[in-house]
């Protein structure tokens, strides 16, 4: 085979085909992982508002007007490397916060 075909070929696998950027422009929330995004849900349909409250700033953050990435897509999260400043944070969206 031709190398420049390998080459071309190569490349072409290795950039993720869900490589995506953007702002996100309503107030979704991002947690650290699934099990405490899941928790968090669970909390709120439960009416948990005490759950609720101590998840917010400890392992979950709302996450409008901040920069993203994603790293991953799943069925129903993603996972995104959020951007705050000079820092970042990878945390678990719903994946409807990345449409």
């Amino acid at each position: 085979m031709n190398a420049r075909f390998i080459t071309a070929i190569f490349i072409a696998f290795s950039i993720p085909a869900n490589a995506q950027s953007g702002t996100f422009t309503e107030p979704y929330i991002g947690c650290l992982t699934k099990d405490h995004l899941s928790q968090l849900y669970r909390a709120i349909h439960s009416g948990d508002k005490r759950l609720c409250y101590s998840m917010m700033g400890k392992t979950c953050v709302i996450v409008q007007g901040y920069d993203f990435s994603i790293l991953d897509r799943g069925l129903l999260n993603s996972k995104v490397r959020v951007y705050v400043g000079e820092n970042t944070v990878d945390l678990v969206v719903p994946l409807e916060a990345v449409r």
